[in-house]
């Protein structure tokens, strides 16, 4: 252990999609301005840290993880003024920070990538070009939304890589100066008084050695862990965060717990915790011992900081009421899942609408998705020749527009979010599913998560406790303890 902890280690995160938050001008989008107007919710819930979803200028393909300017904010989102003053409204009420920032691709409209279509020969190395086989790409991979990840442009005469949609074309790490570029956005927003980073998809940014098709491109292991990966972490923590004492956590899909110490800066790389998707990778529906398994495997040993995050739901994800078929109980399993994600090794992440239950939304067409993954594959099964019945009802489960949808506070409007129609749809069950009911219950879940956070911050040694899972001969009761040198906690969930 180290002889002073990180101040992080008993924070509580909340995550704010500030597009499903709050609208505060009337123009069915949530914005910065809506955000500092719901802060006191935040704050009494308990949380420490806000991690805000991406508000800089984006022409919108992947809401906001499109970014055409880093340090420049969206006019969708507000103000300079807004975001200062939503600093300073935090502050006020001692809750930090995070910013989410895309690190591993562009938008196709960023100024670096309309230099490369222009032939600026400063710039075309900025990002990933290969020749392919006349009108076929240079591999048979697919990107996590595409069926390939490679688009051809005439101006260049090469495809580019793009790990997602085509308008999010891939950064090439392996040249210095995009990396330089990169360190230098870090320091504008540390500069800002930024607390921390969540770095989307940062395991992505290093790339093979060589571009060659394979046998299965859908398990896109390809894209993840690749290359010098370490080195640039390494890299990033000498050039950025070393000295500091601001908190980097890292998505990191498709990391296994063995692999994760030498990207954390307990072995030289940069990142504090990761946010990995083994829960979310197979846990389709729910399984204790695929649970317990997980979670055993990513405890840290004892006397060694947490590594991961604890989390069940977040923008990229259904509600795990839904997700998980416990609907018609949905008051005791979403204090059950609060249960685990607060007292299970690691740094929680309770993501707006969760502490109130809220649940998968009813959508009834394709026309009120707004998920551009869920969109492409919709179009993809069409094209393989499904009935649009049958492709619709196939990507809806897992559509992130669940988790989207607006923030219901009470029974008026739009569930209090906006005076007009929302950019996307309101869930219907708002009217019973909201704030203002939720608070008022004697079984309230907000009351529950403000009470495990505040036994969070009762006892902070809960944090650093060493876990051990006992393994009850059960499928349906968990049972596991954390040890601490002052004394024992016993969890036992049904």
């Amino acid at each position: 252990m180290q002889s002073q902890d990180p101040w992080w280690i008993n924070s509580v995160i909340y995550q704010v999609y500030w597009r499903s938050f709050q609208d505060s001008n009337g123009d069915g989008c949530g914005d910065l301005r809506g955000v500092i107007s719901r802060l006191d919710h935040i704050a009494e819930l308990g949380a420490d840290l806000i991690w805000l979803n991406p508000f800089f200028e984006s022409p919108g393909v992947d809401h906001g993880y499109d970014i055409s300017a880093y340090d420049q904010i969206l006019d969708l989102a507000g103000t300079w003024d807004d975001l200062k003053d939503l600093v300073a409204a935090c502050q006020e009420r001692q809750l930090k920070i995070i910013l989410d920032l895309v690190l591993n691709h562009t938008s196709d409209q960023h100024p670096w990538f309309l230099a490369a279509l222009s032939g600026d020969p400063d710039y075309v190395d900025f990002y990933i070009w290969r020749e392919g086989d006349g009108d076929h790409p240079p591999t048979n991979w697919r990107s996590w939304c595409e069926p390939s990840c490679w688009t051809y442009r005439e101006e260049v005469g090469s495809f580019y890589l793009h790990s997602f949609t085509p308008s999010q074309p891939d950064l090439n790490w392996a040249n210095p100066r995009v990396r330089q570029e990169l360190y230098k956005i870090l320091q504008f927003w540390i500069d800002q008084g930024i607390d921390g980073f969540r770095l989307d998809v940062i395991n992505l940014i290093g790339k093979p050695e060589v571009f060659s098709s394979v046998p299965n491109p859908s398990q896109r292991d390809y894209l993840v862990n690749q290359g010098p990966l370490l080195e640039y972490l390494q890299e990033l923590y000498e050039e950025v965060f070393h000295d500091t004492d601001i908190l980097v956590i890292g998505e990191t899909p498709q990391l296994t717990s063995d692999k994760v110490d030498p990207l954390t800066q307990r072995e030289g790389g940069a990142l504090n915790l990761v946010i990995h998707f083994e829960l979310m990778d197979h846990l389709p529906q729910w399984s204790l011992a695929t649970y317990r398994s997980i979670q055993e495997s990513w405890a840290p040993q004892e006397g060694h900081l947490p590594r991961c995050t604890q989390y069940l739901n977040n923008h990229d994800q259904p509600r795990a009421v839904s997700r998980f078929n416990a609907s018609s109980h949905r008051v005791m399993a979403a204090q059950l899942f609060a249960t685990l994600t607060h007292l299970t090794p690691g740094v929680p992440l309770v993501y707006q609408g969760e502490e109130i239950g809220m649940t998968n939304c009813l959508f009834t067409s394709p026309d009120e998705l707004r998920d551009p993954f869920s969109l492409s594959s919709y179009r993809e099964r069409l094209n393989q020749g499904e009935e649009a019945h049958q492709a619709f009802a196939a990507v809806l489960p897992m559509c992130r527009d669940h988790a989207r949808t607006p923030m219901q506070w009470t029974d008026d409007l739009n569930a209090g979010f906006s005076t007009v129609t929302p950019w996307i749809k309101v869930n219907p069950n708002y009217s019973h599913i909201n704030v203002k009911a939720d608070r008022q219950r004697p079984d309230s879940i907000f009351k529950f998560y403000q009470s495990l956070i505040a036994l969070r911050q009762t006892y902070p040694s809960l944090a650093k406790s060493s876990y051990l899972d006992h393994h009850y001969d059960s499928d349906k009761i968990y049972v596991f303890s954390r040890r601490h040198s002052e004394g024992v906690w016993l969890v036992v969930s049904n």
